[in-house]
């Protein structure tokens, strides 16, 4: 787990990247915050892109992006309308649109996963509970077809 970057980190790493110094802010970020170098790298290039906000790793969505229809295309599986809407929100390549909404498709299928198994246990229990009252029943009306006999 990677540490979240102060607000005096983010601005150092800005002013390096401001004195064309992009190699230099890949490395205070890596040592101040644990990151590989990829996903450093891939931070800082956002940072001078404009469009990643620094986040220690996580997949925050950038501000200026309508993150409910993006959600709402990938759950109806329109996963190339989410690409093209965060390309042409934010002005991004494809590679980096379809790398934000991968992320946050497998953010929405592990809450959804979450949430199918706490449906199931649910189920278990209304289903046991259906039965029990079912065999009970079938207990009394056989019961009373033995007294009737």
């Amino acid at each position: 787990m990677t540490a979240e970057p102060s607000e005096q980190l983010k601005a150092e790493v800005r002013r390096k990247l401001a004195a064309a110094n992009k190699i230099e802010a890949v490395k205070q970020l890596r040592e101040a915050t644990s990151m590989g170098l990829a996903e450093a790298k891939k931070a800082v290039e956002g940072i001078e892109a404009g469009h990643l906000p620094i986040s220690g790793g996580a997949k925050a969505m950038p501000s200026g992006l309508d993150e409910s229809r993006i959600k709402a295309m990938i759950e109806r599986d329109e996963t190339m309308a989410a690409i093209k809407l965060y390309r042409q929100t934010l002005g991004v390549d494809l590679k980096a649109a379809e790398e934000a909404v991968d992320a946050l498709t497998a953010q929405l299928r592990a809450t959804a996963g979450a949430h199918r198994a706490r449906t199931v246990e649910r189920f278990a229990g209304i289903r046991a509970r259906g039965i029990a009252i079912l065999v009970l029943v079938l207990a009394v009306v056989a019961f009373a077809w033995l007294l009737w006999s």
